[in-house]
């Protein structure tokens, strides 16, 4: 009984972070080395492998961003490799 509340307590906590950082008004649109995009907090650290592709904005124009400009799902390195023959 004791796990179970311990992790009933782990996700309400996850849980309000999450309500809270919803919160936080500017975020950058990031992207990494398999040009797949993200976004996050812009005052908080960049994951490892992300970086800024410079654009700043609310969490909703931060999206329609990564809409416009992430128009082939693929990993860059599956590009690639069908490009060359190699799949």
């Amino acid at each position: 009984m004791a796990k179970k509340n311990q992790h009933s307590t782990q996700q309400n906590n996850l849980q309000n972070n999450n309500q809270k950082n919803e919160h936080r008004s500017n975020f950058c649109v990031v992207i990494n080395s398999q040009e797949q995009y993200s976004y996050w907090f812009a005052d908080s650290q960049l994951p490892a492998g992300w970086k800024s592709t410079g654009f700043i904005g609310s969490r909703e124009e931060c999206l329609t961003e990564v809409e416009n400009i992430w128009t082939d799902m693929r990993p860059l390195s599956v590009r690639k490799a069908i490009d060359t023959g190699k799949t």
